[in-house]
């Protein structure tokens, strides 16, 4: 009985914890990759606002060109490898400017990839696709690159899909400790709970057993336990103590009966063995006692 209750409280809560963190985890899912793309979106238009510089004086082999050009891919490089992403910065044609891929040509046309020149046209993107140049789905973000009211160029952030789940199931991960934090908290309440429902009723069934095999029982306990098992407790006490008191007189009435009949079945004993003697004896005399009684 103990462990079903373990067992039907434990679903119940199981149930219950699926019903509520199933659409809170979505939720959260949701809510994570919102916030990673606003985040990567955040970070674009930071290094877009640092590219500026270099679009404007964009002029070959210039020393100044390079010197921007040189800080720029400094600062790509360092975003590059803290966040494991890969960053490109294209001009207002969708040339490309500079790039952390090594393998990328610059000069390259990008406004193949539908990002670029939705970025280019003044409006941010962010989503994910399939690169067939890459041959995965990357996540993307790609910015303008304004300079007053022109857009000079573009900067686009990939990022693995991976890298971004793993950045949400991070946090899903939070969930899911808390869902096993509750679920041995449910299993320890439901242990408590069982055996504060069983333990009365084990002793009682013992103290059942007990008096079935007519051994002494004391009286049930009765104050712990369920208000149900508290009743049955002085239920039982009460059946006891009248079957108790039953046998008692029952017994007494046997003993009072015995003593009764005792004293004219010793006489009457008696009487058999004088008369049982006085046959062998005197013949006569017992035939002579037998017909006086019959008078009589």
């Amino acid at each position: 009985m103990k462990w079903r209750l373990v067992a039907a409280f434990t679903v119940l809560v199981t149930g219950v914890l699926l019903t509520q963190d199933i659409p809170l985890a979505s939720y959260i899912r949701t809510i994570e990759e919102g916030r990673v793309f606003a985040d990567l979106e955040r970070d674009a238009f930071i290094l877009a606002g640092g590219a500026v510089r270099t679009l404007e004086i964009d002029a070959g082999n210039s020393a100044a060109a390079r010197q921007s050009r040189d800080g720029l891919a400094t600062a790509f490089a360092l975003y590059s490898k803290d966040n494991g992403a890969e960053v490109v910065l294209v001009n207002s044609t969708g040339r490309l400017v500079l790039s952390t891929d090594s393998t990328a040509t610059l000069g390259s046309s990008y406004t193949n990839r539908p990002e670029i020149p939705r970025a280019l046209s003044g409006t941010p993107a962010s989503g994910q696709r399939y690169s067939h140049t890459a041959k995965l789905s990357p996540a993307y973000v790609a910015v303008p690159v304004i300079s007053g009211g022109d857009t000079l160029g573009a900067v686009r952030i990939t990022m693995p899909a991976t890298t971004i789940h793993d950045r949400i199931n991070q946090k899903l991960r939070g969930l899911i400790f808390v869902v096993i934090i509750s679920l041995i908290g449910a299993v320890i309440s439901a242990l408590l709970l069982a055996s504060w429902i069983t333990r009365p009723v084990r002793r009682l069934q013992r103290s059942t057993e007990a008096f079935a095999s007519g051994e002494p029982v004391g009286s049930a306990a009765d104050d712990e336990g369920p208000p149900e098992v508290r009743a049955l407790a002085r239920s039982f006490n009460s059946m006891t103590t009248r079957i108790t008191g039953l046998m008692q007189q029952q017994r007494s009435f046997t003993g009072d009966a015995s003593h009764q009949l005792r004293t004219p079945l010793t006489a009457l004993r008696l009487q058999l063995e004088r008369a049982a003697a006085m046959v062998d004896d005197d013949p006569e005399r017992a035939r002579e006692r037998k017909i006086g009684r019959a008078h009589v």
